[in-house]
């Protein structure tokens, strides 16, 4: 297979392995997932760069879609059935996806983006050079990072002291986070970010430097949606109660309460709001199902009085129904569950991955409105 992608980039001229790398272990491969397998090899000629060899296996493709059928089927029984969310469009989103994920030239593409877009802007955190010259839409040839998955860290710590993997923990997981922060806030990015930050495509080198491999999945954020998550991020730093009702509507995120007091709204601000902020801060408090829905979609931090199984009897599910979740946001939910399901298997189920993105949420929302500011001020000659 490798043969065959190599051919197509030499015009169908006939390659071998050996000609391209010096050394290429196809019998131990150092990562293998649904649809490739990568194997660590090492260029020839040059200074013999080490690099990871991703190949695509025939004929997935096809299959994955069949299931995704099956599975867009039962999501649409549990969504009459068992809990009150509408799980078809994620379905949906992760079927439009499907063929990103078979694009290695646009996985490529991906890489090149966040690896210019981060490197000036956050510290201890790599992304792979892929090289153009020899990646094909079947075949991604990248840089080999030297490193052990995070999966693998985590079960290795996990009998030293409790100060020990909190302080580990924190230190990675922030990283992580102003990383993952960048991508979604940053100007460079364009609002694309990798999503699907799994402890097994986070490797930890020395110094615990961080590196973030496989982009097949992958979503660029319009500037509305940053918009309205910045928003978001900001009022749930706040404890901003009609902020958070109205964030989640911004996105497009159509929540009906269900509860006994059906689908009243949160009381206007008044002049003793920040006092009444800072008890609920410091104090122990009923949270509105607005706000425990918020808090359960968009942050990592577990709060005391939060159900974050949706299908726990006392989940804000029972107390609220979701009949419209955009498509466009199911991977953005997905990776911040994902920071949840770290912070927790590390051992830090506190972490706020959305205290880590307030400064870049507040600076994009002053960049935004500096943007209006001056499209405002160009336009203004041509309307006079």
């Amino acid at each position: 297979a490798i043969e065959t992608e190599l051919a197509a980039l030499a015009g169908g001229r006939k390659v071998r392995v050996e000609d391209v790398f010096e050394e290429l272990d196809l019998e131990r491969p150092i990562g293998s997932a649904t649809i490739a397998q990568v194997h660590k090899a090492k260029l020839r000629g040059g200074d013999g760069a080490e690099v990871a060899v991703k190949i695509q296996f025939p004929g997935v493709e096809r299959t994955m879609r069949r299931d995704l059928g099956n599975l867009r089927a039962v999501a649409a029984f549990l969504s009459k059935t068992e809990i009150s969310f509408d799980l078809v469009s994620p379905i949906n989103e992760l079927a439009a996806e499907i063929s990103h994920e078979f694009d290695f030239t646009r996985e490529r593409n991906t890489m090149a983006l966040l690896r210019a877009a981060l490197a000036d802007s956050v510290r201890g955190v790599v992304i792979p050079f892929a090289y153009p010259a020899l990646s094909t839409p079947r075949l991604l040839t990248m840089e080999f990072l030297p490193g052990a998955p995070l999966l693998t860290i985590r079960d290795r710590i996990a009998g030293r002291p409790e100060s020990v993997r909190r302080a580990f923990g924190t230190r990675v997981l922030r990283r992580l986070a102003d990383a993952y922060g960048e991508m979604v806030f940053g100007e460079a990015s364009g609002g694309v970010f990798q999503a699907d930050p799994h402890p097994g495509n986070v490797l930890v080198g020395e110094d615990l430097q961080l590196g973030i491999i496989d982009f097949g999945q992958a979503k660029r954020l319009s500037r509305g949606e940053r918009h309205a998550f910045a928003r978001l991020v900001v009022a749930i730093n706040r404890m901003d109660r009609s902020g958070l009702q109205a964030g989640l509507a911004e996105l497009g995120i159509d929540v009906r309460r269900t509860g006994k007091n059906g689908d009243a709204p949160p009381p206007p601000p008044r002049p003793w709001w920040w006092f009444l902020w800072f008890l609920r801060r410091f104090a122990r408090q009923e949270f509105t199902p607005y706000e425990k829905l918020a808090y359960t979609m968009f942050d990592s931090a577990r709060r005391p009085g939060i159900i974050n199984d949706p299908f726990h009897e006392m989940s804000v599910m029972k107390e609220v129904s979701v009949d419209a979740f955009p498509a466009e946001l199911f991977l953005l939910l997905k990776t911040v569950q994902i920071f949840r399901g770290m912070a927790m298997g590390i051992g830090v189920p506190e972490f706020s991955v959305a205290r880590e993105w307030r400064g870049k949420a507040r600076r994009y929302l002053r960049d935004e409105d500096l943007y209006y500011e001056r499209a405002a001020a160009r336009a203004l000659p041509i309307l006079q």
